[in-house]
């Protein structure tokens, strides 16, 4: 497994988890880059995010399937926080249009690797990181053979 392998994962973890969000299915105005912020809070908080997924059975069901797919909570932790990290590029990318987010997610769904147009250079470093974490780990994506 390697980096396009995790790309597939932060992918997954992108599309299943924040398109659950409100955030994305409501009209973003002034109030964008809190938003930005209040999602980021929660996808990099354990807890905040462990309440969400309760209340929310797509969020529960993409971590589960996030957890299952890197075999460890660190790694985990690690793809949430690129997701984190690489949201507020979506949000620009988007000019900030929920709906036009919507259509990045489902472009990333279909094709993972177009996730890497978001990342910069040190977001990549990270990535090699936790592509290395997880291939020590010896797991595999669902559906990724």
């Amino acid at each position: 497994m390697g980096k396009s392998v995790v790309i597939q994962i932060v992918g997954l973890c992108l599309t299943g988890f924040l398109l659950s969000l409100p955030a994305l299915s409501q009209e973003l105005d002034s109030g964008a880059d809190e938003s930005a912020r209040k999602t980021q809070e929660l996808l990099k908080n354990p807890a905040q995010r462990n309440e969400y997924s309760e209340k929310n059975q797509s969020a529960r069901d993409t971590d589960r399937e996030l957890r299952r797919a890197v075999g460890s909570d660190a790694a985990a932790e690690d793809v949430y926080g690129l997701a984190a990290d690489i949201f507020p590029e979506l949000v620009k990318a988007a000019n900030g249009d929920p709906v036009r987010m919507q259509e990045i997610m489902a472009q990333v769904h279909r094709n993972p690797a177009s996730l890497k147009d978001y990342f910069t250079p040190e977001q990549l470093e990270r990535l090699k990181a936790v592509a290395s974490q997880v291939e020590k780990q010896g797991q595999e994506v669902p559906g990724s053979r």
